[in-house]
């Protein structure tokens, strides 16, 4: 460790990620995820995209590769309600709370999925189109102390209501 102790790592998992072969994975059909035989074909190619980045020595030292699918519009709704809690936790602090719409957040999925991202440009989209323009309505006094905003979105913008 930094002080020159030895560690012990005889019973220790180590994790690594990367995005090596991600392009792949996003050309490939999604019902090769569904079967066995499907996963072990996509992993024989995997292998080989390892093959040609990492060095054999290194290669040799990895017992398993797991392999991520992209994740799915249905995947990044269920990511919505996850992402929105920071959001509520915040806002609790100055006694607010926060409802979105069924439209709202069916618009936050539609301008958030790129499937080579993940669920990153959901947090981004959180962060612009929903904490940002709260933020500044706050600072102008524009929400009272117990308030509820409630967000509805027409598909192309959000508005936000005092409640």
């Amino acid at each position: 460790d930094g002080r020159v102790r030895t560690a012990d790592f005889s019973n220790t998992v180590v994790v690594m990620t990367s995005n090596i072969g991600s392009q792949r994975i996003l050309e490939t059909d999604p019902k090769l995820f569904e079967s066995q035989d499907g996963r072990d074909a996509l992993r024989d190619v995997l292998r080989d995209e390892l093959k040609n980045f990492l060095r054999p020595e290194f290669l040799n030292r990895i017992d398993d590769v797991i392999i991520f699918r992209p994740l799915s519009k249905e995947d990044l709704r269920g990511i919505v309600g996850i992402q929105l809690k920071r959001l509520e936790r915040l806002l609790a602090d100055r006694e607010l709370k926060l409802e979105l719409s069924d439209a709202a957040k069916a618009h936050l999925v539609e301008i958030s999925y790129e499937p080579a991202f993940g669920a990153r440009p959901l947090k981004r989209s959180i962060l612009k189109k929903l904490q940002d323009p709260l933020a500044e309505e706050i600072l102008a006094g524009g929400y009272a102390t117990g308030a509820t905003v409630r967000v509805d979105s027409d598909g192309e913008t959000f508005t936000f209501h005092k409640g």
